[in-house]
């Protein structure tokens, strides 16, 4: 898959005066002990090293460098879609007007032959969404194709497809809502351009922060991206619930913090509707250190940079990241959280 050749001058690569003073290993052995994939293959991965701050685990993202985004056209797809209206109240979701922009960008349409929903980049190569987007109830979904920053008929960075596929086996032997994540490996580098998402291990602290829950509904004007916005309500074992609208098609949007250390990062993975909490809200799996490991092991030495620093035990970190590193981050242009990269924290959120 080919791309443009001219650097985004809007978005450079920016590092904040935040900054990490510890690493911790992670046990990905262990992660990756309830993981299957759609060819039964594994990478041979034993740790990896992860940013630890006073709020946890997790993995900064970055804006990318993207090329001059140009037009490039591809079938339409009919494909199914999972998971009901989830309006609450009045309808407060917001399209996106500019899907060229970081984090925007790097938010995708996730379709395949029985599934049509969304899913956002991680890595130069690995897309994260919903373990029912990639895993249909019967098997692995056949003929994934991620298009990232899609606007209707434009698709700026073009189309990729899936070199595999990941879920947890809970999920796909009894439907576990804490196993409904699933990874995709792609058969380009997209992410390069579109930068990605970090991702934060949630603690029960998150409770109260603002969120935003972005992708691509079917109620809406074919293949747009539309976000909303709301404060996590409720902080469960395996799932966050908070109230900003979705819709069908949404499942595997991300839900990011707006503010803090780590901007964009992602605390859960949208999934489900209304009802699947017991406040009666919309909610979404539950980022935690497992899926931070898995992430960090796929994307190898992408995961913090290719600086071998140190563990906290002294010894090396097997080149997956510096025991002192920087966090990039992102800020929001008016009226819209989370749209272009410089050096502040993304918000405020919309009222």
């Amino acid at each position: 898959m080919a791309f443009g050749s001219s650097a985004d001058a809007a978005s450079p690569r920016v590092d904040t005066a935040t900054r990490v003073n510890a690493a911790q290993r992670l046990d990905v052995i262990t992660s990756f002990a309830g993981l299957m994939s759609s060819d039964g293959l594994l990478p041979d991965v034993g740790t990896v090293a992860a940013p630890r701050d006073a709020d946890g685990v997790y993995l900064p993202p970055d804006p990318g460098q993207p090329t001059r985004p140009s037009r490039r056209e591809g079938a339409d797809t009919d494909a199914a879609s999972f998971g009901p209206s989830s309006i609450i109240g009045g309808d407060e979701r917001t399209q996106t007007a500019d899907t060229t922009r970081f984090p925007w960008r790097a938010i995708a349409t996730v379709d395949s032959a029985s599934t049509q929903c969304s899913g956002w980049m991680v890595g130069p190569d690995l897309l994260l969404t919903a373990g029912h987007c990639v895993y249909d109830y019967t098997g692995f979904v056949r003929d994934l194709v991620v298009v990232p920053g899609r606007d209707g008929d434009r698709e700026p960075f073009g189309r990729c497809g899936a070199v595999r596929a990941y879920t947890m086996r809970a999920f796909a032997e009894t439907g576990e809502k804490g196993g409904d994540w699933g990874l995709v490996e792609l058969d380009c580098q997209v992410g390069e351009q579109t930068g990605w998402f970090g991702l934060r291990a949630a603690g029960s602290d998150v409770a109260g922060q603002t969120v935003v829950v972005a992708g691509y509904p079917i109620d809406r004007p074919k293949d747009t991206q539309w976000w909303s916005s709301d404060r996590i309500r409720s902080v469960y074992p395996d799932q966050l619930s908070y109230g900003g609208d979705t819709y069908a098609g949404e499942s595997g949007s991300p839900a990011y913090l707006v503010d803090g250390p780590c901007v964009p990062c992602v605390v859960a993975v949208h999934a489900y509707g209304v009802g699947a909490t017991p406040d009666g809200l919309n909610s979404g799996t539950r980022i935690g250190v497992d899926i931070v490991a898995t992430v960090a092991a796929l994307r190898g030495p992408h995961a913090l940079g290719s600086s071998p620093g140190t563990a906290p035990d002294g010894s090396p970190s097997d080149g997956h990241g510096p025991a002192t590193s920087t966090v990039t981050t992102a800020v929001a242009p008016a009226g819209a959280p989370g749209a272009a990269s410089v050096t502040t924290s993304v918000g405020p959120p919309p009222k």
